[in-house]
């Protein structure tokens, strides 16, 4: 069995499916539904590779289920993928443990400290469940925001609309204050180092997998079908190319940061900002350089010229938003 074990959300489902596509496999086995599936010619939907249904548990009960009936087949064809738990984050080291003590080869993608900003958008990769429920969806990506903000910051949010601070440019500056872009939840962090598994950098799936796939092929033992391949190839740079905003902002990132600060003239508004990123930039610039801008009536970040004129001395009581 082959395990696939990532960071939350950094395209896993498409790694499995291409594990199982590229070896030439028309159907697999899913064990949640205990049949064989057909192996999708094209598993993309407009936002991700979703239209292939992965083995892929989501909390540590179903793990243990699942784990234990592709252990108990021995098929060496089998592929198990997850990532982080939640909200049960500690049951995800056992998974851990427990993966890596007993599956044939473990693949472990996850995302460097170099690009910490690929989910630094306000629409997300999928409209997901209520972080209160495993039942009810968000329906749009403004209540899956909302969502976020009344678990994690409601009594801050409280404070900001009984003050009638209720502006573009006020929601900016709470997200700026209270959102941390640069704290990820990585499966890393739960791997010993001393484990034996196979290293991929989500950068590398995101941007030249086209390559890094023949050496993980190797790695695990299989062989790749060339038709398969060559089928495969659009499909992944399709995928690619829907990724490639969210990885140009992570690398751009740190020139607009310094740009704003010595006045650099750099127009902004080939990166697609929505209030997320804005907020990222504004949190920075607070938490980072302990400034902030005068953004009353600001509804869009335009140049890094803009925003150096409107630099200020920062004002907020930072150590608060952290507690």
């Amino acid at each position: 069995m082959i395990a696939v074990l990532t960071d939350p959300a950094k395209g896993g489902t498409f790694l499995t499916w291409s594990l199982y596509f590229l070896a030439g496999h028309t159907d697999y086995y899913h064990s949640e539904s205990n049949q064989l599936r057909v192996v999708p010619e094209n598993p993309l939907t407009e936002l991700n590779a979703h239209n292939f249904r992965p083995n892929q548990p989501v909390d540590l009960e179903t793990f243990d289920a699942v784990f234990d009936d592709l252990i108990n087949r021995k098929n060496n064809n089998d592929v198990v993928y997850f990532h982080n738990f939640w909200p049960g984050l500690d049951d995800t080291q056992s998974a851990v443990e427990k993966t890596l003590a007993h599956a044939q080869h473990s693949i472990v993608m996850t995302t460097s400290n170099m690009q910490p900003l690929f989910e630094c958008k306000y629409q997300g990769r999928l409209l997901g469940y209520k972080l209160n429920s495993s039942t009810v969806r968000n329906q749009d990506w403004d209540s899956q925001l909302d969502d976020f903000v009344d678990y994690f910051y409601s009594e801050d949010e409280k404070f900001w609309k009984e003050s009638n601070l209720d502006n573009v440019w006020d929601k900016r500056e709470f997200l700026a204050l209270n959102l941390r872009p640069f704290e990820e939840i990585r499966i890393i962090d739960l791997v010993p180092p001393t484990a034996g598994y196979y290293h991929l950098d989500s950068r590398d799936l995101w941007t030249s997998f086209d390559y890094a796939v023949k050496d993980l092929f190797d790695h695990i033992g299989w062989s790749i079908d060339q038709t398969r391949y060559n089928t495969w190839l659009p499909i992944y740079q399709q995928w690619r190319e829907r990724h490639y905003d969210r990885v140009r902002f992570g690398w751009y990132f740190g020139t607009i940061i310094q740009s704003i600060l010595v006045g650099r003239n750099m127009d902004l508004e080939r990166f697609n900002l929505d209030i997320v990123r804005e907020a990222a930039i504004q949190h920075t610039i607070m938490y980072q350089h302990n400034l902030n801008f005068k953004t009353w009536g600001l509804e869009k970040f335009n140049n890094t010229q803009q925003l150096h004129q409107l630099l200020e001395p920062n004002i907020h009581e930072l150590n608060k938003y952290h507690e």
